[in-house]
């Protein structure tokens, strides 16, 4: 953990850079695994959505959870969310093939 504003500035850059070498394979790979190409665009806002669920439901598991087990229980809300985040990864396995 950093105090100063330059180790704050690098992490922020090394996450930002990360992130997006992350998306930009993500989406190819999505745009890949489109079982009709004629109806790309339909299946790219699903993506979408399936991408934003988490950025919408993060807060309200995050105050369910604390809620539940007292306020300040952050270890027990960051397993929730690494259970959370193991499960959303077996999703892969149901990804037929990439061309």
């Amino acid at each position: 953990m950093t105090q100063s504003l330059d180790g704050f500035l690098a992490a922020w850059l090394i996450l930002s850079v990360g992130q997006a070498i992350y998306l930009t394979v993500d989406i190819a790979i999505a745009a890949e695994v489109v079982p009709d190409q004629a109806h790309a665009g339909k299946a790219m806002s699903v993506y979408q959505v399936a991408t934003l669920l988490p950025n919408v439901g993060a807060p309200i598991v995050a105050v369910a959870v604390l809620a539940a087990s007292g306020s300040s229980n952050y270890p027990v809300f960051f397993a929730v969310l690494a259970v959370l985040g193991l499960l959303s990864a077996v999703t892969i396995l149901f990804v037929r093939r990439i061309r």
